[in-house]
């Protein structure tokens, strides 16, 4: 298993590849972290597709941010 967030030189070998026009398909359970290294999300919960999205904009989404990020939308709004 590739886990590229542990391991960095795996990590910059996927994002020159991608900015090389790849598609990568991440497949990452650290939510935020995910979300930091990607262009579009895709939020599954028992094997379906619940919301997707550009990740810049799913990162600031209140209900994102409570449910799978660990954060209340009040302190969210405080260090957007």
């Amino acid at each position: 298993m590739l886990r590229i967030f542990s391991r960095a030189p795996k990590s910059h070998t996927l994002r020159d590849l991608n900015a090389e026009g790849l598609t990568i398909l991440l497949v990452e359970q650290n939510a935020r972290q995910a979300l930091r290294s990607t262009h579009r999300a895709y939020l599954i919960e028992q094997g379906r597709v619940v919301r997707e999205g550009r990740s810049d904009a799913l990162a600031h989404d209140p209900e994102i941010i409570v449910h799978y990020l660990g954060q209340s939308t009040q302190l969210a709004r405080v260090t957007a």
